[in-house]
C-alpha cells in the first residue's frame, strides 16, 4: 500500500487515518501529551540556559568590575541605611531614595566638552576603565542581537544557573558552585523583586548557599586530613607505599597505612604525624593501642620465619663454630694447593738443574745460607726428600732459602725470645740473593725456576693473599660464632666488602654448603635477639625498625648483606625475602613514638576532680546560667567530635591495605583543593552575582 509521508513524525502514536487505501502521516508533536505549553517551556529552558551559559563565558572578563561594583553597592547601601536608621536624612527621605539618586544613569562624556588636560584625562580613564557585565552586555548584545529573554519561571533558573556555571570549575564542582548557588540567587531575587534589597539578596544568596553545600558534600575533617597529609605524593609511592603494606600482612605484620606511605616516600609526607594525632587522642589510642602491643610478635614470628628459610636452627653452636674454622682453612689450603699444582710443572724442570761453581760461590758462602743448609741436611724429615741432589742443585736452593726466610721471619718478631733484628736482615737479605741468583739464567740460574716462582707470586696475590687477610683468614684462626660472623658481615664494612664476603661464602660452599647459611642465620638471629630486647615499659614495638638498622643501616651494611646472602646455596630466593622483610621493618620504624604523658595526666586529673555527666548538668541548671549550660554541652559536644574523628582516622589507618589506601584516594578526591580556593571560587561567584541580569517578564 502507498504511504505518502508528511513531515513524519516517528515517535507518533496515534493510529494511521486509511483513505483511498493511502496511510498519510500528519505532524506530531512529541509534547503534546504533556500539554499546549510544554513544547515552548522545554525550549524557554533550553534557550535560557544556553543564553546564561553565554552570558557567564562573556562575563569572565568582566569579574573584577562586577567584584568592584557589589562592594560599592553594599557600601552605599550600609551608608543610606545606615543613615536612615540614625535619622540624619532629610524628612520624607528614605534609604531607597538615597540610592535611587546615587545610582542614577551618567550620562556619557561629551568628547568636546571639556578639551582641557584634566578632561581628556577624565575621558581616558573612562575608556580605560575595567568593565562590569552590564557594560560587556551592551557591547555582545550590539553583535548578536538582544539576549534571549526568559518567558518561564523555570527558564529564569536556567538562566541564572547558565551564569554561573562557566566558573564553577574554579571550585571543582558544577554542583556546588553552579547549580546550587544559581538557584538561589534566583530565588532569592524573585523573592525579594521589586524592593530595594533584591540586589543584595541576589548576591548574598548564592554565597551562603554555595557555602553550605559546600560544607554539606565536602571532604569531612578526616578526609581533609588525610588529604593534606598525602599532598604531593604521586601514584608510583601510593602504589609502592600499598605493595609494602601487603607483603608486610603477608608476612603477619600489620602495618599502618601512614607507616607505608612513609617508607617510599622516605618520611617526605605527614601521614606520621597523623598517627602520632590519632595515637595521642584517647579513643584513638584505644584503637591504635592493642595493635601496636601486638607488633613485637608479629615481627618476632615474620623474622623467625625468614631465619628458618634460611638455615635450620642449630642447638649447637660450639660445633658450628669449629666447623667454620675447619671449612675456611680448607678452602685457604685449596687455593694454595691449586697454586702449587699450577707452578709444580716447572719446579719440576728445574729441581734436578745446577749452578756453575763460580756462580753459586756468592751463595755458599754466606753464612746464614750454610746455616740453613746444614738444617736441612740434619732434618730427618726433610734430609731424604733432598739426599740425591746436590747443594748446588735448584731443589736445594729453593729448600734452603724458604728456611731462610722462615728463620729471618722469626727473629724480626720482637715478640719471640729470641729476637735479633740484625741476625733476621742476614737471613732475609741472603735468601733474596740466593733466590735471584738461581733464578737468573745469565748468573748462571734456571728460567723454569723463574716461571715457578713468578706463577707462585702471581697466584698468592690474587688469589691466595686476599683469602688470608679477609674473612676466611679470620675463621681459620678461631671457632668463635661471633667473631667469623663477624668477619663475613661486618657491621662498619669498608667499601669493596661485599665481594670479599661474596667470595668468601662462595669458597665455603665448596667445602661445606650448609655452614654459610647456618651462619647467616646465627648473624641475622643474633643482631634481632640484641635489638628487640624489652625495654623497661615492656615489648619493644620498635625492635623491629633497630634490627633492620642495625644489619643494613647504611648503604655499605645493606649491599655486604645482600651479597653475602645471594652467595648461598638458596640466595636466588633468600636475598629478596630478606630483602622484602628489611622494607616492612623499616616502616614501622617510620611511626613517631606518642609524645609525653603529662597532658593525658593533666586531662585524666581533670576528668576526676570534675563531677559526672548528670551531675555537671544539674549543677548547671541550678545556678540557672545559661553560660553555663552551653559551656557543658559545648565541652561534650568537642569531645564527641573528637573522639568520633580519631576513631575514624585509626580505623582507616589499620584498615587492610586495599580498604585503607581506598580511603585515601577517595580522600584526595573529595578534597582536590584547599579550603583557602574555595573560599576564593566562591567570592569570585559572589561577585559575579551582583551583576546578574534583574531584567525579567
Amino acid at each position: 500500500m502507498p504511504v505518502s509521508a508528511i513531515d513524519y513524525d516517528p515517535f507518533a502514536d496515534a493510529a494511521p487515518a486509511q483513505a483511498g487505501g493511502t496511510i498519510t502521516q500528519v505532524d506530531h508533536d512529541p509534547f503534546a501529551d504533556a500539554g499546549p505549553g510544554a513544547w515552548d517551556a522545554a525550549k524557554d529552558i533550553a534557550q535560557s540556559g544556553l543564553t546564561g551559559l553565554g552570558k557567564g563565558i562573556a562575563h569572565i572578563p568582566s569579574l573584577i568590575g562586577d567584584a568592584r561594583d557589589l562592594l560599592s553597592n553594599l557600601s552605599q547601601g550600609l551608608a543610606a541605611y545606615g543613615l536612615e536608621h540614625t535619622g540624619q536624612l532629610p524628612p520624607g527621605k528614605t534609604a531607597a531614595d538615597l540610592l535611587a539618586d546615587v545610582n542614577k544613569p551618567v550620562p556619557p562624556v561629551d568628547a568636546n566638552a571639556d578639551p582641557s588636560l584634566l578632561g581628556r584625562v577624565a575621558r581616558a580613564a573612562d575608556s580605560f576603565a575595567m568593565p562590569n557585565s552590564a557594560q560587556i552586555d551592551r557591547v555582545v548584545q550590539g553583535v548578536t542581537g538582544p539576549y534571549h529573554q526568559p518567558q518561564t519561571e523555570a527558564g529564569l533558573y536556567a538562566d541564572a544557573v547558565g551564569q554561573f556555571l562557566p566558573l564553577a570549575a574554579a571550585g571543582g564542582s558544577p554542583l556546588r558552585f553552579g547549580v546550587i548557588p544559581g538557584v538561589a540567587s534566583e530565588a532569592a531575587g524573585q523573592a525579594t523583586a521589586g524592593t530595594p534589597y533584591e540586589g543584595a539578596a541576589r548576591a548574598i544568596a548564592p554565597v551562603l548557599a554555595g557555602g553550605a553545600a559546600s560544607f554539606a558534600t565536602g571532604p569531612s575533617v578526616e578526609q581533609s586530613m588525610l588529604a593534606n597529609a598525602t599532598r604531593g605524593v604521586d601514584p608510583q609511592t601510593m602504589q609502592a607505599a600499598q605493595q609494602i603494606m601487603e607483603s608486610a600482612a603477608q608476612r603477619g605484620i600489620r602495618l599502618t597505612s601512614a607507616e607505608a606511605i612513609q617508607q617510599p616516600s622516605g618520611g617526605a609526607t605527614q601521614m606520621g604525624r597523623v598517627q602520632r594525632l590519632v595515637e595521642g587522642t584517647r579513643e584513638g589510642g584505644e584503637i591504635m593501642a592493642p595493635a601496636m602491643a601486638a607488633r613485637p610478635g608479629q615481627v618476632a614470628g615474620a623474622v623467625n620465619d625468614t631465619l628458618d628459610r634460611i638455615a635450620p636452627a642449630t642447638t649447637q653452636p660450639s660445633v658450628l663454630g669449629m666447623q667454620g674454622q675447619e671449612a675456611a682453612g680448607n678452602a685457604i689450603e685449596g687455593v694454595n694447593g691449586q697454586i702449587n699444582q699450577a707452578s709444580r710443572p716447572y719446579y719440576q724442570a728445574a729441581e734436578t738443574q745446577q749452578i756453575d761453581p763460580h756462580d753459586f760461590a756468592p751463595i755458599a758462602t754466606n753464612p746464614a745460607f750454610q746455616a740453613s743448609l746444614n738444617r736441612l741436611r740434619a732434618n730427618p724429615v726433610l734430609a731424604p726428600q733432598y739426599a740425591h741432589l746436590p747443594d748446588n742443585s735448584i731443589g736445594v736452593i729453593d729448600a734452603v732459602t724458604k728456611d731462610m726466610r722462615a728463620r729471618g721471619q722469626a727473629l724480626s718478631n720482637a715478640a719471640n725470645p729470641g729476637f735479633q733484628p740484625q741476625e733476621a736482615a742476614t737471613y732475609g737479605g741472603g735468601a733474596r740473593d740466593a733466590r735471584d741468583i738461581a733464578r737468573d739464567p745469565a748468573r748462571g740460574g734456571s728460567g723454569d725456576y723463574d716461571a715457578a716462582l713468578q706463577l707462585q707470586r702471581a697466584g698468592r696475590q690474587q688469589f691466595l693473599d686476599p683469602l688470608q687477610a679477609g674473612p676466611l683468614g679470620t675463621m681459620s684462626q678461631t671457632p668463635a660464632v661471633r667473631a667469623q660472623t663477624a668477619a663475613l658481615f661486618p657491621s662498619a664494612p669498608l667499601e669493596g666488602a661485599a665481594d670479599e664476603t661474596s667470595q668468601a661464602i662462595g669458597h665455603l660452599n665448596q667445602q661445606n654448603p650448609a655452614i654459610a647459611s647456618a651462619l647467616a642465620r646465627q648473624h641475622l638471629a643474633t643482631a634481632f635477639s640484641e635489638a628487640s630486647q624489652n625495654n623497661i615499659p615492656g615489648d619493644n614495638q620498635w625492635g623491629g625498625a633497630k634490627f633492620a638498622a642495625q644489619i643494613a643501616g647504611n648503604p655499605l651494611q645493606r649491599e655486604t648483606l645482600n651479597a653475602g646472602l645471594t652467595a648461598l646455596p638458596n640466595g636466588a630466593a633468600v636475598a629478596p625475602d630478606v630483602h622484602d622483610l628489611l622494607t616492612a621493618l623499616e616502616a614501622t620504624g617510620k611511626r613517631q613514638a606518642p609524645g609525653s604523658l603529662t597532658a593525658f595526666n593533666a586531662e585524666d586529673l581533670k576528668n576526676l576532680s570534675e563531677p559526672g555527666s548528670a551531675a555537671a548538668l544539674g549543677q548547671a541548671l541550678m545556678t540557672l546560667s545559661p553560660g553555663a549550660i552551653w559551656g557543658k554541652a559545648s565541652d561534650a559536644l568537642t569531645r564527641a567530635r573528637l573522639g568520633s574523628r580519631s576513631s575514624a582516622l585509626a580505623n582507616a589507618l589499620l584498615a587492610n591495605p586495599e580498604e585503607a589506601f581506598a580511603a585515601i584516594g577517595a580522600a584526595q578526591r573529595a578534597a582536590p583543593v584547599g579550603r583557602a580556593e574555595r573560599d576564593l571560587a566562591a567570592a569570585l561567584l559572589a561577585g559575579r552575582t551582583g551583576s546578574i541580569s534583574q531584567s525579567r517578564p
